[in-house]
């Protein structure tokens, strides 16, 4: 462990004008430009474009297919986000159409019991006069009389 320590604290720290000079570049500037892709770039391009780049990209087989599944895991998670969004939107209308139903119903049962209670009037007016008629001895037709 010491050895690695001393290794370590015995370099030299060099320019970085040597140490670029050292390094080779030449793939690198593929990678950058392909890897400086945008997400929305990415999903945007078509299937024969993205290709295309890739191709003349220089990059990695590995690095491409990493690329491709990048785009398909965007591409998804747009579809599961569309998705997601219409059935809420469906969920919402679904929602106000139902209080809607529920309202009018509510409207149609007070509607129904007025009638009752209008029915109910009737029936008692029509009872009262039945038995004004018999107690005057006033012929009542049978088809009025139920």
């Amino acid at each position: 462990m010491n050895d690695q320590w001393s290794d370590y604290l015995s370099i030299k720290e060099e320019p970085l004008s040597e140490v670029k000079s050292e390094m080779n570049f030449s793939g690198f500037h593929a990678l950058s430009s392909s890897a400086e892709i945008s997400d929305d770039e990415l999903v945007s391009l078509t299937v024969r474009d993205l290709n295309r780049l890739l191709k003349n990209s220089g990059l990695s087989r590995s690095e491409i297919q990493r690329m491709k599944q990048r785009r398909r895991t965007l591409k998804n998670r747009g579809y599961a986000a569309s998705c997601r969004n219409k059935r809420l939107e469906q969920k919402d209308e679904l929602q106000y159409d139902r209080a809607i139903i529920v309202r009018d119903i509510n409207n149609l049962k007070l509607e129904n019991k007025a009638l009752e209670q209008e029915v109910l009037q009737k029936k008692k007016n029509y009872e009262s006069l039945k038995q004004y008629a018999i107690s005057e001895n006033i012929y009542i037709p049978p088809e009025l009389d139920i």
